[in-house]
């Protein structure tokens, strides 16, 4: 049955016309779905970095210190909070 409709489709010039068209909007969108899909993976790959930056910094405010705090840990937890801000800006352009 499927044949048959296909069959009907392509014939004549006005089917073959229709069928090129076809094609040419699967490869348009397509094109269009790979685009998608790799910004789809830059977020991801962003979310997962926003997130294992939040870990390091958890780790080194571990490490801080309370009474005496150490300076050189605590310019790696800013440093690591700067870097969270940049990959949210850089989301925020997605």
């Amino acid at each position: 049955m499927i044949r048959v409709g296909f069959q009907l489709f392509v014939r004549k010039q006005h089917g073959i016309e229709r069928l090129d068209t076809l094609l040419n909007a699967a490869k348009k969108n397509a094109l269009l779905f790979k685009e998608s899909a790799h910004r789809v993976f830059e977020v991801q790959a962003l979310l997962s970095e926003i997130d294992g930056t939040k870990a390091q910094i958890k780790k080194v405010e571990g490490e801080i210190g309370f009474f005496f705090q150490d300076e050189d840990k605590i310019r790696a937890r800013d440093a690591l909070s700067m870097m969270i801000e940049t990959r949210d800006r850089q989301l925020i352009t997605f």
